[in-house]
Formats: structure tokens, C-alpha cells, sequence
């Protein structure tokens, strides 16, 4: 019942996080026609709220798919790192 309970949770804070998403892009055209200095801090916040919906919606597919602790929605640590934030890229192959 553990692993019901957690996708419960996660299905409505996913439902929060897309409300706060729809209403940042509402008001997104209104603070770029008011205030152009206010749309960095804007779109920051916006793609804030996408990535702890991504976030969600990862650990909902790994809940689903029987990959994750049912106590501990997420990872210590994942929902804490910085936006724009990137792994070390691995080299690619050469194609030739």
C-alpha cells in the first residue's frame, strides 16, 4: 500500500506544480510587455517549477516501474540542484 500511497502524493503535487507552471505562463506575456528587467527572474522561476515537475514525473515512472524506496520519494540532494546545472559530458565517438 506504501508504493499506492507514493504515486498518490507525487500524481498531486505534479497537479500543483502544473498549476503554478500554467499561471507563470499566463502571466509571462503581461511581464514582458511591463517589465523586460523582471522577465529574467521570471523565466528562472518558471524553469525552476518545470524542473521539479520533470523531477516528479521521474520518480512517478520509477514508482510505477518498481525501481524506487517507497519511503523516500526522491534521492537526498535531487531536487536541490542548481537550475541550468549539467553533468560532465562524455566524449562522443568519433563517426568516421
Amino acid at each position: 500500500m506504501a508504493k499506492e500511497s507514493a504515486i498518490v502524493t507525487l500524481a498531486e503535487t505534479l497537479s500543483e506544480a502544473a498549476k503554478r507552471i500554467s499561471s507563470l505562463a499566463l502571466g509571462d506575456e503581461v511581464i514582458r510587455a511591463n517589465d523586460p528587467e523582471f522577465t529574467k527572474m521570471h523565466e528562472d522561476i518558471m524553469y525552476d517549477e518545470l524542473h521539479h515537475a520533470q523531477m516528479i514525473v521521474v520518480e512517478l515512472t520509477r514508482l510505477i516501474a518498481g525501481e524506487s524506496n517507497t519511503d523516500e520519494a526522491f534521492v537526498e540532494g535531487e531536487l536541490n540542484s542548481v537550475v541550468g546545472e549539467q553533468e560532465e559530458e562524455k566524449p562522443e565517438a568519433s563517426k568516421e
